[in-house]
């Protein structure tokens, strides 16, 4: 105390020293200090002051050390290392010692790069340089420094499908540095206050259900890695769902009733009243317009949903009609047509001579490789009278209903018992007419005709289940614009037949005969063109067609090809 600064030297004499100075760490060593006033110049350690990062990748971080510039001795040794301390949420700090620190890397300079590191991790680095002569500076750790993570993306989001409640979406995405974990799908309608419904999923297919009819919505997609990396949300999407059909309006409801009052979701099915330009004013509903346009499916079989129809089961709704108790039954024809095995061998059938899918390869809308040609009546019968020929009596009536029955039971209770105008009229009357005028006198005014003395007034109707189409109803089944454009005659022209979901593309036969004389009847051409056939030695394909009761009910489907209207037969489909 009192005494002036004073440099002391101090010597410091050991003994059992190793000759390598890193053996002398940690060990207990005797020996002498020895304290004198001579002075002696300070001998410093090598120090890192800090290690500054750059270039940094997603799996790369390049470290740099900043030594102080006052070490007694040159620097002839660099280390590094660096530990992995995991995610960004995961953050930690080390309190290591040299030895528990593991992967040291030697270097030969200040600046180290550590390679194929992890995206999105937190790391520590630490380092300590060795001098000349082998004195160690101290252990420097860095702050918490993390790689770089690429984002994962969107790069489209595609709608896939849509019902009246639901809306289906596709994503593509492309991964970041890491896998990609899920995707977010969010909701909402455009016009309404509502929250978004979000859902997760890791599948990049999915379906919004549970959505209004007819309304517009908003859908967002995000994606996220396995580490919670959010990638940028992709352009909103807009789409509206659909419109209810005719089946999803009507499902569990009396098909007559239903349809004709909810006729305007289904722009192909016309209210023919006295407002239908060109109509037949019989307040009646049809179907009008291309096959591919036209969904008036309906299979007669014994499945349910949206499970295939074979083509043998398969009809189309010609309309809805009125009966006398002003309920509206539903008429329906095959869609195909009729096989033996549906119409019989016997009666009318003519045989071989079928017609073949490839010999109409260019016509033949139909499935089937061999179509059976029938007479109207049977060669000793050459009268044109609906009523006692051979196709309605053993082979419809008889055959076809059987084959009905075997399908299905209880179906005859559901087939009605109609009244088919079967008187006809004259080929001038008929298909040289237009189809209003056509239905006029086939409908509303037929004539018997004078040249067949059986054609009496009790043959101007037949009350069966089972029938052919009217010519009438062939012609009214072509789009509106088609109705005058050409008479029946003529409806093989100006691509009629293209615009017409009844024509098949063979010859068939209505339920129409040419009142004039006794031999004839009226078919459709494999042309499209309305023409008549001897009803003795002409054959032609058949349709048959029949009316289902007013209180049918329609169990699901959507009218189509693919999801044809299935019936509820006894309260099951």
């Amino acid at each position: 105390h009192g005494q002036k600064e004073q440099t002391w030297k101090v010597e410091v004499i050991l003994v059992n020293l190793k000759s390598d100075q890193k053996d002398n760490t940690g060990k207990i060593i005797t020996g002498k200090v020895v304290i004198t006033t001579e002075e002696q110049d300070t001998y410093k350690l090598a120090h890192i002051n800090t290690i500054t990062t750059s270039d940094t990748t997603e799996k790369s971080i390049t470290a740099t050390l900043e030594m102080a510039d006052d070490a007694t001795n040159e620097i002839e040794e660099y280390y590094f290392a660096i530990e992995d301390q995991g995610t960004v949420s995961a953050i930690s700090e080390s309190t290591k010692t040299k030895e528990e620190i593991e992967g040291w890397e030697a270097e030969e300079g200040l600046t180290h790069t550590f390679n194929d590191l992890t995206p999105n991790t937190n790391y520590i680095i630490y380092s300590y340089v060795v001098d000349s002569e082998g004195f160690e500076s101290n252990l420097y750790e860095t702050p918490i420094v993390a790689t770089n993570v690429k984002l994962p993306k969107i790069t489209d989001v595609k709608v896939t499908g849509k019902t009246w409640n639901s809306i289906t979406v596709q994503v593509t995405s492309e991964p970041g540095s890491l896998a990609i974990a899920e995707y977010e799908y969010s909701i909402k309608k455009v016009a309404g206050s509502e929250a978004a419904t979000v859902t997760t999923e890791a599948d990049t297919t999915y379906t919004f259900s549970g959505l209004e009819e007819a309304t517009e919505y908003i859908i967002e997609v995000r994606v996220k890695d396995i580490q919670n990396n959010y990638g940028v949300k992709y352009t909103p999407v807009n789409e509206t769902t659909n419109s209810k059909t005719l089946g999803e309006i009507c499902q569990g409801q009396e098909v007559g009733s239903c349809f004709t009052t909810n006729a305007s979701k289904e722009p192909t099915l016309l209210h023919h009243d006295a407002q239908l330009l060109n109509g037949a004013n019989d307040n009646s509903y049809r179907f009008s317009g291309p096959s591919d346009k036209v969904n008036n499916y309906v299979c007669l079989d014994n499945q349910s949903g949206e499970v295939a129809c074979d083509t043998n089961d398969l009809y189309r709704i010609i309309g809805l009609f009125k009966n006398n108790e002003d309920k509206y039954e539903m008429k329906l024809i095959k869609s195909d047509y009729a096989t033996e095995e549906q119409l019989g061998t016997e009666g009318a059938r003519k045989t071989g001579s079928d017609y073949s899918k490839s010999e109409y390869s260019s016509t033949y809308k139909g499935e089937l490789e061999t179509i059976p040609r029938y007479y109207w009546t049977s060669s000793d019968n050459q009268s044109n009278l609906w009523k006692g020929s051979a196709l309605f009596e053993t082979n419809l009536k008889q055959k076809y209903t059987e084959y009905l029955e075997s399908k299905k039971p209880d179906i005859t209770s559901h087939i009605v018992d109609h009244e088919w105008i079967t008187a006809g009229n004259t080929s001038d009357n008929i298909y040289n007419k237009n189809v209003k005028e056509a239905y006029q006198n086939e409908i509303v005014s037929p004539a018997r005709g004078t040249a067949n003395a059986q054609a009496t007034e009790t043959d101007e109707k037949t009350t069966a289940k089972i029938g052919l189409m009217y010519v009438s109803d062939y012609g009214y089944a072509a789009s509106q614009d088609s109705w005058t454009k050409q008479t029946l005659y003529n409806y093989n022209k100006d691509n009629i037949p293209a615009s017409n979901w009844l024509y098949m593309g063979l010859p068939e036969w209505t339920i129409t005969r040419l009142a004039a004389g006794s031999r004839t009847a009226v078919g459709v051409d494999y042309d499209g063109h309305v023409s008549n056939n001897s009803v003795g030695s002409g054959s032609d394909a058949v349709r048959p067609s029949f009316y289902l009761s007013s209180s049918t009910e329609i169990a699901s489907g959507k009218g189509t090809k693919e999801s044809p209207y299935r019936i509820i037969w006894g309260g099951q489909a």
